[in-house]
């Protein structure tokens, strides 16, 4: 995240949970089944961060990029797993 502003701790809204990845790292999936909330971080990144973290996350074909809610009822992208 070097070079993106760090806004602060954050926590989902209800209906999302981590789940491990193929590849041994977690991964934020919503749905069913997520009963719970998950801690994390916002940041504030420029069009052109943006575009390089879609391409580490692989994104759309690995991880999708999409608005989630905030337990404060406020909203940020984040990248999520498909349905598991």
């Amino acid at each position: 995240m070097r070079g993106a502003e760090y806004v602060g701790p954050a926590r989902t809204a209800m209906g999302y949970w981590v789940v491990p990845h193929e590849a041994g790292y977690p991964a934020l999936v919503r749905g069913s089944g997520g009963d719970g909330f998950v801690q994390g971080e916002v940041y504030r990144v420029q069009p052109a961060h943006l575009c390089e973290l879609d391409e580490f996350e692989e994104c759309p074909s690995l991880y999708r990029r999409e608005p989630i809610e905030l337990d404060d009822g406020s909203e940020v992208e984040a990248y999520l797993k498909g349905p598991v």
